[in-house]
């Protein structure tokens, strides 16, 4: 037994000596005294920073353990090592002592804090000494304030001394003295050191905003308790809204800063969006705060959308009366000025707590395209802190996660984080490795967006002091068996950032992050940070950066400042189009401004010159104001200019200039004879066509009748045909293509397209919708039964439809009843999955090349599906994603870059299905030449600047529908409808957003009081516990 407790004894004072090592390795690298504190053992951790402080009795052989006055230990600036410091009423010279490595270079910081610790309220002054030569004078300026001193010195020689040295009556003391090593690269001189004048950074107290929106009056500013942020009132930023509080009640929780007290609240118009004059190609963090606290005392939670810019951020659902709610991105800000804009999407109005704006590096967070939205940022700690400025300088916001599966590491040693991601040192400094050493640290999440692509910035720096044959080096996978970085090694106490270089998604949503051990390895992987965004995608250009300056400018100039509808980008979306504009929408490029029209608006004033900067303008329209002056002449240097209307201006001087006139006249003349040529150019296109036709028919009679059909065995003969419909008894419908049948084959029911004669769709579609319907299955793509290829007879024998199409049901012309908004979604929802099965799930790619309502077929139960696949093209598999093609499809659905261009691309498809939801919509007619805009796209885009969605929808579902799923259902139409096909989203796409609203409209009929969010997230770091981002 003694021999055990003798081992034992052992073996513990080997673990302090162990100990006692490291702790001395770590005082040579990074020493904080806390000057007086006793008893001399003493050791904590400053919250502020994070720092381990520890008596400086060891270091001294001389003075007094002294307290600062009772009355400035309760001063909130203070920190606990400024409450003690050590005085030395005895000797001239009394001098501190560290035994540390020579000829390294360190940042010595001194710190004295008088605090009247004597009661003689006399306060101190004397010098201070690095080894023999003095440092500065020392004086201090209050009995409360603070003094500190700082230099950068490499050490010739050991031991380090640092000397306190009486120069008059007053008496010497000392609160605080901090050694840090820094790199011996740093801060060089040809000789002598460096005494610290200042060191200031461009942060976000300097170089952002930081608006309290809402608060009054508008000069107000005031700093921010917990983060000593300054924020300022709203006011300067944008025209319309009105300031609120929240409720009194919800003041007081003291979890709310200051910030979320006021709010501005948007009564009026659909868009109403802040502006920032910003740099341009610069990057920028935004960050939204939401705080509803029943200001307007209606308990209602509000909902709305966010953007930025002409382009949708985010949807904003509002979690609780008292509940925050914040969304955050990353952007680069593309042109001047950025427009952060909220959007009335239903019958709730939308309001904002607080609007933050942060710099960062444009070297950070790059995208292949998009700008990133926060899904989560986290670092490991068992603490429950939130890491914000300033320990993070752009004001980033780090939440603490640890599950069961990890274990944490930390250092009170400084670690470098000065790459360009500028982690704070509380992340760095802290670490996760698997509980169990042997298994990978293994991290998982998952997105309710399946299409959601990804981008993961991971964080890793070595905090421990390794032994001499230790090794921890790992391999980093995502998914499973995605290799991202073999054998990597942290740096030592030196922060590293590893990102993915491309966007990633998941088929299912889950994702999964794996750092396992190397052969090599001695130690288990782990991790400091980590940060999840997903990419927005920015489909809709922005409107040409000179004529939005015009546009403001031309709305300073005449007072319009007022004008509702003109907020946000002139042009884009269509759906929010200023008031009096019209524009084009070029490819590839942004739109533009073609007609403007200021009728009746009390203009006052002469003709602003800003109007010459509208370069594409043809249409403009100022009469019934009161301009005054000269009409000027840069009138006619616009060379797209083909109507002006200045009537109604009494005050106007002279007449329409010569050169204006003639400029005018000469334009006038260019219709009259594109019109001539083009009746001409038409009577000839015309004429071949007959003849094209005429040669096809005899084509078609004179060909093989021999079938090139692959499959036989679905092959129907004519006389079959006759029995199976009684003669062509009962009508089902009639097309272009011919009249369709009833019939009944084998005591099942069919529908039996039979071909006609005088049909444009020949027997080259004939075959092609055949073999495309032999070789695609699914449950949304109607079914082929059997095919006849006998003589000049051709039909097509499909699955029977018991509802008919869905143009008659909407109508009211199949059954007279209405369909449900439910009905309509869920159509919506299955149609397009069977186009998204065309697009992405056959090989080759397929293109349906005529989607329109009629050919959307219902069964008995109503379930959709996609039929007549006669004009249906396929694509290469590792082709360019379009081919070259004679223009076909239907009008009104036809896509206006397809019949431009022929260049057909699967987001032909996506336009006319564009279409089809705003029929389903509206239930009113594509193409209807009573309307003043006989599309029904423009038609829409039209009604919907009145901000009220119940100007469009079928008036026969009697309101019965979910506003904000109408609003997100017009908004994706309008998306799909776009005119330049690069900014139409894909159908996979299509198919997530209207799966969202049917659930919306699914939790609006089963009355729930949960709030769908779209885009919630369930981020999973362990396989039994569960972790939600907060950045939502």
């Amino acid at each position: 037994m003694n021999s055990f407790n003798s081992f034992l004894l052992l073996l513990i004072t080997s673990a302090y000596c162990i100990f006692e090592s490291v702790q001395a390795q770590d005082q040579s690298e990074f020493i904080s005294l806390d000057c007086g504190l006793v008893p001399k053992d003493t050791i904590y951790r400053e919250k502020s920073t994070n720092i381990v402080y520890k008596s400086d009795a060891n270091y001294i052989e001389s003075g007094v353990a002294r307290k600062v006055n009772a009355a400035y230990m309760t001063l909130s600036q203070r920190q606990r090592k400024i409450w003690s410091l050590r005085s030395f009423p005895e000797g001239t010279r009394n001098c501190y002592n560290f035994n540390l490595t020579a000829k390294r270079r360190y940042l010595i910081r001194a710190d004295f804090v008088y605090g009247n610790y004597d009661d003689r309220n006399q306060l101190p002054s004397f010098d201070l000494h690095v080894g023999p030569n003095k440092w500065t004078s020392v004086s201090v300026p209050g009995l409360k304030n603070s003094s500190y001193h700082e230099m950068i010195h490499v050490l010739t020689q050991d031991p380090l001394q640092v000397c306190l040295v009486k120069t008059g009556e007053t008496t010497p003391f000392i609160s605080s003295l901090q050694l840090r090593p820094l790199h011996n690269e740093t801060y060089g001189t040809k000789s002598g050191s460096l005494v610290t004048i200042s060191r200031v950074y461009f942060s976000p107290t300097t170089l952002v905003v930081s608006l309290d929106c809402g608060l009054v009056p508008k000069d107000t500013i005031y700093r921010e308790k917990s983060t000593n942020i300054v924020y300022k009132s709203d006011a300067n930023y944008i025209e319309s809204g009105v300031a609120r509080k929240v409720n009194a009640a919800y003041m007081t929780l003291s979890q709310r800063q200051r910030k979320i007290w006021s709010l501005r609240s948007f009564p009026e118009g659909t868009r109403n969006c802040y502006n920032f004059n910003l740099t341009a190609k610069r990057r920028y963090l935004i960050r939204a705060d939401f705080v509803y606290g029943n200001y307007d005392d209606r308990n209602q939670l509000p909902s709305f959308d966010l953007h930025v810019g002409p382009n949708k951020w985010t949807s904003v659902s509002v979690p609780g009366l008292k509940n925050s709610s914040y969304h955050e991105m990353i952007h680069v800000l593309t042109q001047d000025p950025l427009q952060v804009c909220l959007v009335k999407t239903g019958e709730t109005t939308p309001f904002i707590s607080s609007l933050q704006l942060r710099p960062l590096h444009n070297e950070t967070y790059g995208t292949k395209s998009g700008s990133l939205v926060t899904i989560s940022r986290v670092y490991f700690s068992p603490t429950t802190l939130v890491v914000r400025y300033a320990d993070d300088i752009h004001d980033r916001g780090w939440s603490s996660y640890l599950d069961s599966q990890m274990k944490s590491i930390s250092t009170d040693l400084f670690v470098n984080t000065s790459n360009f991601y500028d982690v704070p040192q509380a992340v760095a400094r802290n670490a996760a490795v698997p509980a169990n050493e042997s298994q990978p640290l293994t991290i998982n999440w998952s997105l309710n967006e399946i299409t959601t692509q990804i981008y993961v910035y991971m964080h890793f720096a070595e905090i421990q002091n390794l032994e001499a044959k230790g090794t921890r080096e790992f391999n980093i996978y995502c998914n499973g068996n995605e290799h991202w970085l073999s054998y990597f090694r942290p740096p030592k106490f030196t922060i590293k950032t590893i990102a993915n270089s491309r966007a990633i998604s998941s088929p299912d949503g889950k994702f999964n992050l794996t750092l396992a051990m190397t052969g090599n390895s001695t130690l288990p992987p782990l991790i400091n940070g980590l940060e999840l965004y997903k990419v927005l995608s920015l489909l809709q250009l922005d409107t040409d950066q000179d004529e939005v300056s015009a546009m403001v400018n031309i709305k300073r100039s005449y007072g319009l400042e007022k004008k509702v509808s003109w907020q946000g980008d002139p042009c884009a979306p269509q759906i929010y189009l200023w008031e009096g504009l019209n524009c084009s929408y070029p490819d590839s490029k942004p739109p533009r401004i073609i007609s403007l029209n200021l009728r009746g608006n009390k203009l006052t004033g002469s003709i602003t010159p800003e109007l010459s900067k509208l370069t594409q303008l043809i249409e403009l329209d100022l009469s019934m104001n009161d301009l005054s002056g000269d009409i000027p002449d840069f009138f006619a240097d616009m060379k797209s200019l083909k109507l002006i209307k200045l009537s109604g201006n009494p005050n106007l001087n002279g007449k329409i200039p010569d050169s204006l006139k003639k400029s005018l006249s000469e334009r006038k003349k260019v219709p009259v004879v594109a019109i001539v040529f083009g009746v001409s150019a038409l009577l000839v296109i015309l004429a071949i066509f007959f003849v094209f036709l005429r040669w096809k028919r005899i084509k078609r009679k004179t060909r093989s009748f021999s079938s090139s059909i692959t499959r036989k065995d679905l092959r129907i003969r004519f006389p079959k045909i006759l029995e199976m419909t009684n003669n062509f008894e009962r009508v089902l419908g009639k097309g272009g293509f011919g009249t369709v049948y009833h019939g009944k084959l084998d005591d099942t029911q069919v529908a039996v397209k039979m071909l006609s004669s005088s049909s444009a769709q020949g027997y080259k579609e004939f075959k092609a919708e055949v073999e495309l319907l032999l070789r695609v299955h699914h449950r949304h793509l109607v079914g082929l039964v059997g095919y006849c290829d006998d003589g000049d007879n051709l039909a097509l024998i499909y699955e029977y439809m018991a509802k008919g199409d869905l143009h008659e049901n909407m109508s009211g012309k199949h059954s007279g009843n209405v369909l449900s908004w439910e009905t309509r979604m869920q159509i919506a929802v299955e149609a397009g999955q069977g186009l998204e099965y065309l697009h992405n799930g056959c090989e080759p790619p397929m293109v349906h090349r005529d989607v329109k309502s009629t050919n959307i077929l219902l069964n008995e139960r109503y379930v959709a599906k996609l039929a007549d696949f006669g004009l249906s093209r396929s694509f290469p598999i590792d082709g360019e994603g379009h081919v070259s093609t004679a223009v076909a499809g239907t009008p009104g659905y036809l896509d206006p870059e397809y019949y431009r261009t022929n260049i057909l691309s699967a987001k032909s498809d996506i336009y006319s299905f564009g279409i089809v939801l705003l029929e389903i919509i509206t239930n009113q007619p594509v193409i209807d030449k009573t309307r003043e805009r006989p599309n029904i796209n423009e038609w829409v885009g039209f009604m919907l600047t009145r901000g009220d969605i119940r100007s469009i929808t079928d008036p026969k579902l009697m309101g019965d529908y979910d506003t904000n799923g109408a609003w997100k259902i017009v908004e994706l139409a309008l998306a799909c409808v776009n005119p330049s096909s690069n900014r139409r989203p894909t159908m996979a796409q299509v198919v997530v957003e209207l799966t969202e609203c049917v659930a919306l409209e699914n939790a609006r009929r089963q009355g729930s009081e949960e709030m769908y969010s779209r885009g919630s997230v369930d981020f999973n770091l362990s396989s039994d516990s569960e972790f939600t981002p907060g950045a939502r």
